[in-house]
C-alpha cells in the first residue's frame, strides 16, 4: 500500500518536468521553466494529490504530453512526436474516458492550426502524422473494451450505473459554483495562485494565441463538464479533484509574467521609481 501510494509523487515529478520542457518549446529560458515546474509541484493542488492514488494526477501528465507532442510537431513535422502525442492521449483516455473529449479538442486544434498555419507541413507528412497519433489510441480503445469485457460482460459498459443517477444530471451552475467559487471546493481557494493565471493568461494569449486558445477551450469543456457530473465535488477528496488535470496548463500560462521576473526587469523598475 506503501508503495502504490509513492506513484504519484513520480508521476508529479515528470509532470513538472515535462512543463518545464513544453516552456523551453514555447521559447522561454530555463530559468522560467524551472519556476514554472517549482511552482507546478509546490504551489497548487499538484502536491497534495502527489501523494495520494487517484487518477488525475496521471491524467495531468498525459493531458500535457499530448499537447506538447503537438507543439512539437509544429516546429519540426517529424511523426515520431504525434507518436508521443498519441501515447499521452491513449494514457488520459485509458485513466478516464470522460478526457476523450479533451483529446477531440485537441486534435481539432493540431488540424485547425496545421490549416491556419498555411499547412506549413505537407498532406502526405499530416497523415503519417495523423496516423501515429491514432494508433495508440485504436489499442488503448481495445484493450478497454477487453477489460470491461472481462470485468463487466460488456466491452462498452464502464462500471459506472447511469441508470441509478451515476451520470451527468446535476444543474451545470450548481457545479460551476462549486468548481470555481464556493468554500467547499473552489480551484482558486485551494490553489491561490490560479488567481494570479487569471492575470497572466492576458499576455501569454497575446504572445501564443494559438496554444493559448486551445488551453481556454480544454478548461471550459473540464469545467463545464465536470459542473454538470452528478458527484462534481469528487468524492472524498482534497479540493476539486477532477480539475487537477488542467493544473499544468494553468500554470504554463504565467509563463511571460515569470520571464519578466527571472529577467529582473521588476527591480530595475522598482529601483528607477
Amino acid at each position: 500500500l506503501q508503495g502504490t501510494l509513492l506513484f504519484n509523487a513520480f508521476i508529479t515529478a515528470w509532470t513538472a518536468a515535462l512543463l518545464w520542457l513544453t516552456a523551453l518549446r514555447l521559447g522561454y529560458g530555463d530559468r522560467t521553466g524551472l519556476a514554472l515546474g517549482l511552482l507546478f509541484g509546490l504551489s497548487t493542488i499538484a502536491w497534495p494529490y502527489a501523494k495520494q492514488f487517484f487518477g488525475e494526477p496521471l491524467s495531468a501528465l498525459s493531458l500535457l504530453l499530448t499537447f506538447s507532442g503537438m507543439l512539437a510537431w509544429r516546429q519540426n513535422g517529424r511523426w515520431p512526436w504525434l507518436l508521443v502525442a498519441g501515447i499521452g492521449a491513449a494514457t488520459a483516455v485509458a485513466t478516464v474516458t470522460a478526457h476523450a473529449v479533451l483529446i477531440a479538442v485537441l486534435g481539432g486544434w493540431w488540424l485547425v492550426d496545421w490549416f491556419v498555419r498555411g499547412r506549413k507541413f505537407g498532406l502526405p507528412r499530416l497523415l503519417l502524422g495523423l496516423g501515429a497519433f491514432v494508433a495508440p489510441l485504436i489499442v488503448a480503445g481495445l484493450l478497454l473494451m477487453a477489460y470491461n469485457f472481462a470485468r463487466f460482460g460488456n466491452p462498452f459498459d464502464t462500471g459506472y450505473h447511469f441508470d441509478s443517477g451515476e451520470g451527468f444530471s446535476n444543474p451545470i451552475l450548481g457545479g460551476l459554483w462549486g468548481l470555481l467559487f464556493s468554500p467547499y471546493r473552489s480551484v482558486f481557494l485551494h490553489t491561490p495562485l490560479f488567481l494570479a493565471s487569471l492575470v497572466g493568461f492576458i499576455p501569454f494569449l497575446r504572445r501564443h494565441r494559438s496554444e493559448g486558445s486551445v488551453i481556454l477551450l480544454l478548461s471550459a469543456v473540464l469545467i463545464l463538464m465536470y459542473s454538470a457530473w452528478w458527484m462534481w465535488w469528487g468524492g472524498f477528496a482534497w479540493g476539486p479533484r477532477f480539475l487537477v488535470p488542467l493544473t499544468p496548463l494553468w500554470v504554463l500560462v504565467l509563463a511571460p509574467v515569470v520571464a519578466l521576473l527571472a529577467a529582473g526587469d521588476w527591480r530595475l523598475r522598482v529601483g528607477r521609481q
